[in-house]
């Protein structure tokens, strides 16, 4: 998923600029903003979710696509089953190869502009969003996703650029036909239930508390050195505690367990190695030398 970092425009006189930034599309705020975007990957196995990548996005360099299918082909071989989970953006002929090419089936959402072609619309086809309109609430399913009733739809046919396909079409369990509250989402393996494929995509969620945890905690959204080698070791950086912390909080896997678990050790080993530097005759000058207080 890719994640805007907004930073300071800097003015034409600068003369050490922030590297790697420029100009994006900021969907969530509606307009081009100035700033870095990254590209950020997660792997999920029995419940422990951990930060396998992550990227400055450099539109000069290569497109997200190609960075995304770059990151696809480099994942480990699962053992059993695996899915690529992405947004609208990534659902493309591109990333499905990609996906199979490493050993992974794909489950994401769609765009509802995409084009199918169910009977009766097989020669030109017709966009989901208007295909969806002519169906009535008793041809679709009413089911549960995460303690969240829905109604769906399931469609197995062709895009344009990918034959025999799942999508699913999916209404909040108020909001039947209002505008706006259409999400359609896309598989590959058609063995998969409608329900069991919108469950495997919740997981994708989990990119969500990440974000929030290293803006949170782990500085992501403050950080302000300015060369792409320092950005980067930053990153490296971050990436390392917040998997340490997920680690440290044992068998629940949670950031903010491990993270305040983590930080009360830090602190009990600090005024441990006080207490037992005072005892061997220590002075002053010294503790504050090791503990790098000025």
């Amino acid at each position: 998923m890719i994640l805007f970092l907004k930073k300071t425009k800097p003015s034409s006189k600068a003369k050490n600029i922030i590297e790697k930034c420029s100009f994006h599309n900021s969907h969530l705020k509606g307009k081009t903003v100035y700033g870095h975007q990254i590209l950020v990957s997660l792997l999920s196995c029995d419940g422990l979710v951990l930060p396998y990548s992550i990227d400055i996005y450099d539109k000069d360099f290569m497109s997200k696509i190609e960075l995304t299918q770059k990151l696809v082909e480099s994942l480990p071989k699962p053992e059993n089953k695996g899915y690529v989970l992405c947004d609208s953006w990534y659902s493309c002929k591109a990333i499905f190869n990609s996906s199979e090419k490493a050993g992974y089936s794909y489950i994401g959402a769609i765009k509802t502009n995409r084009v199918i072609y169910p009977k009766g619309h097989e020669r030109l086809g017709v966009k989901l969003h208007k295909f969806a309109t002519t169906l009535d609430i008793d041809d679709f399913d009413l089911v549960t996703v995460k303690d969240q009733e829905y109604y769906i739809y399931s469609y197995i046919g062709d895009l344009k650029d990918r034959k025999n396909v799942t999508i699913i079409l999916s209404y909040p369990k108020d909001s039947f036909h209002k505008d706006g509250s259409l999400k359609t989402f896309i598989a590959l393996d058609n063995s998969l239930v409608p329900l069991d494929i919108l469950t495997q995509y919740t997981d994708r969620w989990a990119i969500e508390p990440f974000f929030r945890d290293c803006k949170t905690y782990l500085g992501l959204d403050g950080y302000q050195v300015r060369s792409e080698k320092s950005i980067n070791r930053y990153l490296a950086i971050m990436t390392i505690n917040y998997t340490y912390c997920k680690l440290y909080s044992n068998e629940s896997y949670h950031f903010n367990t491990g993270y305040k678990s983590a930080k009360k050790a830090l602190i009990k080993s600090k005024i441990t190695y006080i207490y037992e530097a005072a005892a061997t005759g220590k002075s002053l000058e010294e503790i504050f030398k090791t503990l790098k207080i000025a």
